[in-house]
């Protein structure tokens, strides 16, 4: 109500004096984000004084509110250079505030965290929308690329005991104890700014924060001399496409979703070909994504008929012609192509887009088989593989692997999940052994307190009651997948090791699979995953659940524990995972478990977007995993075993697209 805001501000600036420069700087945000849309050139007047009067005061997080309105008053104007100059410093302003926060917050930092309303990534975006608009498609590219690895870097700020991404942990100490001391000073400069505070005390803490920041800066630079591919990922530093490592003949769809519409980039080798901005919303692009994905979740054996029979290829139809359509002339049947999602886009498996559609209509019952009558795939005209962004392919395809070194295949399959199979499987002596490993661990913390305390209690890690009770409750037993291992084990003989039941726990996986994890040419976690936001905040990244033993212990495999790994393995394989549609649709969660993956050495991960039904899922990694054997590619794997499902009756999107490729295809 425009009408009533305007009445509140002039009723406010009558009684806000000029000594009370916050309440003006709030004052100055209101009266110009009122009239942003309806009057964008009194808005500029607005947040320029907001900007001016902000500078002055030396509130950081007011001159980002500025320059985000001004950027965007701006762009609504179609003034393109000072929208995008607006942004720029808005951005800069951001990468401040960022400095200032703990581990944690700076884990929601770009989509989560808000001031007044305003999220961090705002600025970002609009940088990527303001240079495709004036005619800058690279540099717009260049924006894309710094979102998506904020997004990433923020999810590993705050590692696990233990922990070190394969660092000196001395380093990573001393670059914690820098970022520490850069919040602490913050916060005093704050509280130095506030109504009561001594502002006297602020040139000495200006002086401090600069030289803080000089010290991280050296730093930086010292973990980007001996560790490159961490010091990429950690400080979020963009590769441009022109030193990528994408290969000449490779054709990549890249994608940016923002508040206002999705910058699509069409990329062929070092070269960006095209790049279109699509005007839909982010709020009508989630829409429209959970009414495409809304029948393959929550699937039971229930209303598997009703879920299915209503998929609404018109639905599917749309996102591809909103995604996909302006490009196919320039990308070639058969030809591989690479995706690079965004965001809601990331649990959109592109293979299920509908191309064409007459009288699209499903036959046949869950029980002898399900096929889809016309309708053509995407998959039907070309392959698919998926990267989180260009930096991330190409600081995988950097990374100095033997390749091939191991030749043995390690399964993780069958899980106890329950209550119930936790008491048949002598839960009681496990809890007692597991106390005396406590006890043991706890007396060995006092002792070594001084040297690494955080590993010395990494194994011993408890869940909430009630988380633990609510991750029995959310994921069911999967009795199939000690048919799948059982089947691996005869595909491969003696060079197979497989871990089931309660030996499939994460203690287990330290001190048994860790040690020898480089020798394993092919990983197949046949466990359940999840990427969302619905265990929040007590689990705060992807995972995978292990064994779900002794009562309340802590037995996830989680996103910053896989990047310790030390993998050379060519495929990784997660079957029914979840990618979870919480409050925000979790793409991002999805795309960083499979670049966690790949950090840790593998090649190509193959993941689940949904719960795919137990016996197609296994048929899929089973055919997969045998193709590969025999020679194939990992993606040519991938379509076989796709292949296999369709023309065994299992031919609806539900069986089959579910999966996709994360990483090389070759």
């Amino acid at each position: 109500d425009l009408q009533k805001a305007a009445q509140y501000v002039t009723s406010a600036e009558a009684v806000i004096g000029p000594e009370n420069k916050l309440d003006r700087m709030l004052l100055l945000y209101v009266k110009g984000k009122s009239v942003l849309e309806t009057q964008p050139a009194q808005s500029i007047s607005q947040f320029q004084d907001l900007r001016k009067l902000a500078t002055e005061v030396g509130s950081l997080k007011y001159s980002f509110l500025a320059n985000v309105g001004l950027g965007l008053a701006y762009e609504s104007s179609t003034k393109w250079t000072e929208s995008e100059s607006a942004f720029e410093r808005a951005v800069e302003h951001a990468e401040r505030i960022r400095k200032t926060l703990d581990p944690a917050a700076k884990r929601t930092f770009l989509h989560g965290e808000e001031i007044l309303g305003v999220k961090h990534v705002a600025p970002y975006e609009g940088l990527a929308r303001v240079r495709q608009q004036k005619g800058d498609a690279l540099s717009s590219l260049d924006a894309a690329e710094q979102t998506k690895a904020r997004s990433f870097a923020d999810k590993i700020s705050q590692r696990l005991p233990g922990t070190t991404f394969g660092v000196d942990v001395k380093l990573l100490d001393e670059l914690d104890g820098i970022e520490k001391n850069i919040r602490s000073n913050h916060r005093r400069e704050e509280e130095c700014r506030a109504r009561s505070g001594d502002r006297s005390l602020l040139p000495k803490l200006v002086e401090s924060r600069k030289a803080f920041e000089q010290e991280l800066t050296r730093l930086e630079q010292k973990i980007k001399g001996s560790y490159p591919t961490f010091h990429a990922v950690r400080f979020a530093h963009p590769i441009p496409i022109d030193k990528s490592a994408l290969r000449v003949d490779e054709v990549a769809l890249a994608y940016e979703v923002t508040d206002t519409g999705v910058v699509v980039y069409l990329i062929k080798g070092r070269r960006l070909e095209q790049t279109v901005f699509k005007p839909i919303s982010r709020r009508t692009l989630e829409a429209l994504v959970r009414k495409f994905r809304e029948p393959f979740e929550d699937v039971s054996k229930d209303n598997v008929s009703e879920k299915l029979e209503s998929f609404d290829f018109s639905r599917g139809k749309m996102l591809f012609e909103l995604l996909i359509k302006d490009f196919l002339p320039k990308i070639e049947r058969e030809k591989p192509l690479i995706v690079m999602p965004d965001e809601a886009l990331g649990v959109v498996p592109f293979e299920m887009l509908v191309m064409k559609e007459h009288r699209g209509r499903v036959e046949g019952t869950p029980s002898r088989g399900l096929t889809v009558k016309g309708v053509e795939f995407l998959a039907d005209r070309n392959p698919i593989v998926y990267y989180q962004s260009v930096t991330a392919l190409t600081l995988a395809r950097m990374q100095k692997k033997q390749s091939g070194s191991g030749s043995r295949v390690l399964v993780i399959a069958d899980p106890v999940l329950s209550a119930q199979s936790e008491a048949d499987d002598s839960s009681a002596a496990v809890a007692a052994e597991r106390k005396d490993e406590i006890d043991k661990a706890i007396a060995e913390r006092a002792r070594a307190a001084e040297n690494r305390p955080a590993a010395a209690t990494q194994d011993i890690r408890l869940l909430s009651a009630e988380m633990f009770n609510k991750l029995s409750e959310d994921f069911v037993e999967l009795p199939e997948t000690k048919k799948l291992a059982e089947g691996i084990r005869e595909t491969f003989g003696e060079r197979v090791d497989v871990y089931m039941g309660k030996r499939a726990t994460l203690s287990t996986f330290r001190k048994e699979i860790v040690p020898k994890i480089g020798t394993y040419d092919k990983i197949v976690f046949a466990t359940h995953g999840y990427f969302g936001d619905k265990y929040l905040p007590e689990i705060h990244e992807p995972i995978l659940l292990l064994s779900l033993i002794p009562q309340r212990a802590d037995n996830l495999l989680r996103m910053s524990t896989v990047m310790d790994l030390d993998l050379d393995a060519h495929l990784v394989t997660l079957i029914a995972c979840q990618s979870g549609l919480g409050r925000r649709i979790a793409g991002e969660g999805v795309m960083g478990m499979g670049r966690a993956f790949q950090y840790a050495g593998a090649k190509s991960v193959l993941m689940s977007l949904w719960s795919v039904a137990e016996a197609t899922s296994v048929e899929i990694c089973r055919v997969m995993l045998e193709a590969t054997k025999n020679g194939a590619t990992n993606l040519e794997a991938l379509q076989a075993g796709r292949r296999a499902v369709r023309e065994a009756g299992w031919d609806h999107p539900f069986f089959w697209a579910g999966f996709i490729l994360v990483g090389e295809p070759k």
